[in-house]
């Protein structure tokens, strides 16, 4: 591969991984505001607690967290975990395209160390 090629390759990697970090902040942002759902991965039922009722009968139940509440929290926690892995995932692809982008200079010593070469 010669040198604009790579230099070519790497300016797409580095726009690939700063556009899925962008997407994956945007989809979040979107997300935890409200202005849109998390998608429906699980579905979970109401938290609730029996508690025991006096004179020996059969108690109560207690509602703690609705079923909404639990599912909503659930999927956005997974939503969560997505983006961050998403943006990993940019921040790779870019860190990849910057490492193609350096040049690289090497120092030789010796007899004749004025010399430095690029690549």
């Amino acid at each position: 591969m010669n040198i604009n090629a790579t230099k070519l390759v790497g300016y797409l990697l580095l726009a690939a991984g700063v556009i899925v970090i962008i997407v994956a902040m945007f989809n979040a942002y979107n997300v935890f505001t409200g202005n849109r759902n998390p998608p429906q991965v699980m579905v979970l039922e109401s938290i609730q607690v029996n508690v025991p009722a006096q004179g020996g009968s059969s108690g109560a139940a207690i509602e703690l967290f609705s079923g909404a509440v639990t599912t909503k929290l659930a999927n956005m926690l997974i939503w969560y975990v997505l983006m961050v892995f998403m943006m990993s995932g940019g921040s790779k692809l870019a860190g990849i395209g910057v490492q193609l982008l350096r040049e690289i200079k090497v120092a030789l010593k010796g007899e004749d160390s004025s010399r430095i070469v690029s690549m």
